[in-house]
């Protein structure tokens, strides 16, 4: 689990907040997050479903790497993949275009967990796909 420094509300001495993403059982993308002062003892936990702050996503971007989903599909398989991933993230026309034009191929990135998400959905529609590192 990717950590941050922060500062503890009630002595204002530097924590180390640890945080992370995970999949619900409803294939929602979740997080969570907390720290244990060990001065004051003061702790905090804090949790969210959809995404997570921006900062903190780069976080574990920047230590886990750029991970992607790769479909090998076309036609109507793809066609379908596509409208099941444009209802998840709220995509544009423009961004599906992006991604069918990818295809087959890594068609979108970002956490590894993000992209387990998006693969669980998928597979729990018959549809099959990939997730690697891309960078």
């Amino acid at each position: 689990m990717p950590d941050v420094n922060r500062i503890c509300n009630k002595c204002g001495k530097t924590v180390k907040f640890h945080f992370g993403q995970r999949i619900t059982t409803s294939y929602e993308l979740a997080w969570s997050g907390g720290f244990s002062c060990a001065v004051c003892f003061n702790s905090e936990e804090v949790d969210g479903i959809g995404k997570i702050d921006k900062e903190l996503r780069g976080i574990i971007i920047n230590e886990e790497g750029i991970w992607g989903l790769n479909i090998v599909l076309c036609g109507s398989e793809l066609t379908k993949a596509l409208s099941i991933l444009r209802k998840l993230q709220n995509l544009t026309m423009d961004d599906l275009k992006v991604m069918k034009n990818l295809a087959p191929g890594t068609i979108c990135n970002g956490t590894r967990i993000e992209m387990m998400r998006l693969q669980k959905v998928l597979l729990n529609k018959s549809i099959k796909s990939e997730v690697k590192r891309v960078k």
